[in-house]
């Protein structure tokens, strides 16, 4: 028969009441901000990374809601109790609005955060600004593989702004039939390539969010045939500008 000794029954009592205790303390959050870039600047339905303390915790489950309305949990790790990953509401309400996280019934603190209509932004691959492209066999565009001048290639960001048709929050974006940006390119929606001083419209041929995914949008778009080496691409949507991203073209610059 297995027994614990008196001082090791006693510590592992100790243990487990401090698991208990740290199992009852309330989620903390301390930033909200777009999964992208990083930067506070939100919408309804983009997916947002909620930085705090305690927001996860064994055996407990992770909500999140933005004025009541449900969010859908995309990461929420027992081994990362710092981080959760969450789609806000597509029905939320633009302005300000109470976020709050919930774990196994105990809720935090609500946080206001602000709901903007477009918060435009593009994946990166790294730390830095080197954008997520690829080409249209979705090979990742690389300063090994770059993009060639002329070629349409497909880039992805979060917070580009309403969709026709709405897809509900925590539903995969649909296939059939796409969901595509309200507000399509042209006078109030501009793809720029280029470096400082030269910047040259880019032609987008598709906008839209990436079907089977929550809320990432999705740009099929042409390198300008006179891009040459490395290029920068940023977009404006409604007066909205994006991060700059650096783009690799064949060339020497």
């Amino acid at each position: 028969m297995f027994r614990i000794a008196g001082s090791a029954a006693a510590a592992l009592f100790a243990l487990t009441a401090v698991g208990a205790a740290l199992a009852q303390e309330p989620p903390v959050v301390t930033a909200v901000v777009n999964g992208a870039t990083f930067e506070a600047r939100l919408t309804p339905g983009v997916v947002a990374s909620i930085f705090g303390m305690n927001l996860t915790a064994a055996d407990e489950v992770t909500t999140c809601s933005v004025n009541g309305l449900p969010g859908h949990v995309l990461f929420a790790d027992p081994a990362f109790p710092t981080q959760i990953n969450v789609q806000l509401p597509v029905e939320a309400e633009l302005g300000p609005a109470e976020l709050v996280v919930t774990r196994g019934g105990v809720s935090s603190v609500s946080r206001i955060i602000i709901l903007n209509r477009h918060a435009p932004a593009f994946f990166t691959t790294d730390s830095m600004s080197a954008g997520f492209f690829r080409h249209a066999d979705f090979s990742l565009v690389t300063p090994e593989n770059p993009a060639m001048p002329g070629e349409t290639i497909i880039g992805f960001g979060l917070g580009w702004g309403p969709t026709d048709p709405v897809v509900p929050t925590g539903v995969p974006s649909p296939a059939d039939p796409l969901a595509l940006t309200v507000t399509q390119p042209g006078k109030e929606f501009k793809f720029y390539v280029g470096r400082v001083g030269i910047w040259q419209e880019a032609v987008v041929r598709f906008s839209g969010l990436a079907p089977g995914l929550f809320s990432f949008y999705q740009f099929n778009f042409d390198v300008p045939l006179t891009a040459d080496g490395p290029q920068t691409v940023f977009g404006i949507m409604n007066g909205q500008v994006s991060n700059l991203v650096t783009l690799p073209v064949a060339g020497g610059g």
